[in-house]
């Protein structure tokens, strides 16, 4: 008797231990368990709306969403992870009402992942909102399709985003444009047939990587101050490989820039800039340094090309036009119909 008496002790403690550490746990339990929502699909928890479910859902919360096309312009300003479930292959679209863009993000810390976003599409280029519109902070916005629009991903005044294996195209304008951010970076997307440049970015301290932008206006152009540009691909665009304008303390490295328009690296009024081991062929011209066309101050510039492969390109390998205490060193020209022009004056060392 006094044995059974113990047992029912024993499992009584127990059963009370369990209850203690679920409720003194509570913020993991609910994570594990309560805090997902389901889009498009059946059973509990589901909605037949993405923005009923954000609505409904609270900071931490995740959403997968079912692959069918949704008609919405939806809004973010919660920490949430949207998701996308990829089916045989097929992802969920947001299609964006009227003119406004599919999704706005407005909060910090967000995921947005598997989605295919269209803005309205038209037949002439049109003055609508971007397809997607990120004024946030610490997001993670990765395989995702971005589609028309004035442009098709649009950051304003965000910063330490990661914008990676994205495919951004049919910007009315550019395909990616980012103002006045920074600590952002760019990695591995493909920007493609954007009427305007792939990507436009003014930005700081960020990091452009890996990128691939083909038949878009420019392929890459920045405004940036302490970036990094490397190993991008950067070929068959109708302008510029790469588009420098008013750059200072940019690295741009281990680029391919190829069958470009105009220029594989154009550098326009750039400042302690280095440009280094980029593969630079069968443009128009290979790397183009010139002043900035409104000021002609002679201020020195003092970047730094060197150790580039430039060959084969139409017109000339190095242009240099209005260049003060720049150095070009050990850059190899190899079959350029002109290797080096140099218009007006130009001082620079080595």
């Amino acid at each position: 008797m006094k044995m059974n008496k113990i047992a029912s002790i024993a499992i009584a403690l127990l059963f009370l231990s369990s209850f203690i550490t679920v409720n003194g746990n509570e913020n993991s339990y609910t994570k594990t368990i309560n805090n997902v929502l389901y889009v498009g699909g059946s059973g509990p928890n589901n909605y037949t709306s993405i923005q009923a479910a954000i609505n409904d859902a609270s900071n931490g919360y995740t959403i997968y969403v079912y692959p069918k096309q949704y008609n919405e312009s939806i809004v973010i300003n919660k920490s949430i992870s949207l998701i996308g479930i990829v089916e045989n292959g097929e992802k969920p679209v947001i299609h964006a009402i009227g003119n406004k863009s599919a999704l706005v993000i407005n909060a910090n810390g967000c995921s947005l992942k598997n989605f295919i976003l269209k803005s309205k599409e038209v037949e002439i280029a049109p003055d609508i909102s971007p397809a997607c519109v990120i004024k946030s902070s610490y997001n993670d916005i990765e395989n995702n399709t971005f589609m028309y629009g004035c442009y098709s991903l649009y950051l304003h005044k965000a910063s330490y985003n990661i914008i990676k294996n994205n495919t951004i195209m049919h910007g009315y304008w550019t395909g990616v444009f980012a103002s006045d951010s920074s600590h952002d970076e760019f990695l591995f997307n493909k920007a493609i047939n954007n009427l305007g440049e792939g990507f436009s970015l003014v930005e700081e301290e960020s990091k452009i990587i890996g990128n691939n932008a083909t038949q878009n206006e420019d392929g890459i152009e920045i405004s940036g101050i302490n970036c990094t540009i490397a190993n991008n691909h950067a070929y068959k665009n109708c302008g510029d490989g790469i588009n420098m304008f008013g750059c200072k303390n940019v690295i741009v490295k281990n680029n391919s820039l190829h069958d470009n328009a105009i220029a594989g690296i154009q550098m326009i009024g750039c400042h302690h800039c280095i440009v280094e081991r980029n593969k630079i062929y069968r443009n128009q011209g290979g790397i183009m340094v010139q002043t900035d066309y409104i000021d002609y101050s002679k201020e020195k510039q003092h970047n730094i090309i060197r150790r580039n492969n430039i060959s084969f390109n139409k017109d000339v390998g190095i242009y240099i036009e209005y260049s003060l205490m720049n150095t070009f060193e050990e850059n190899n020209l190899i079959k350029n119909k002109v290797n080096v022009f140099i218009w007006y004056w130009a001082v620079f060392y080595r």
